[in-house]
């Protein structure tokens, strides 16, 4: 997990070249980007690599699968996003 996001934040450096002048434009916005990249990204994978590789396949699968599903339940829950017909059924069909 740790090579593929590496190679995948290298493959980016060219991208925040050509498009991340206003990220690095002040030190607030550094800060909330730097904050965005430890905390929910970094720290959130290897916590959640960490729990995966302690539980078994089946788990870890069934794990997996429903987070995409937990993570748009919550957008709507939480943040107030419209989730189409299409995306009730594709959670429907997933947690089935």
């Amino acid at each position: 997990m740790g090579a593929v996001f590496g190679l995948g934040g290298l493959f980016l450096l060219p991208v925040l070249r050509a498009t991340g002048a206003p990220l690095v434009s002040s030190w607030s916005n550094a800060v909330v980007g730097t904050y965005m990249a430890l905390v929910p990204m970094f720290a959130g994978y290897v916590l959640f690599g960490w729990g995966l590789a302690r539980v078994p396949a089946g788990t870890a699968t069934t794990l997996s699968l429903l987070e995409p599903a937990v993570a748009a339940v919550l957008a709507v829950l939480v943040v107030g996003e419209r989730l189409p017909a299409a995306g009730w059924t594709g959670i429907a069909l997933v947690v089935a």
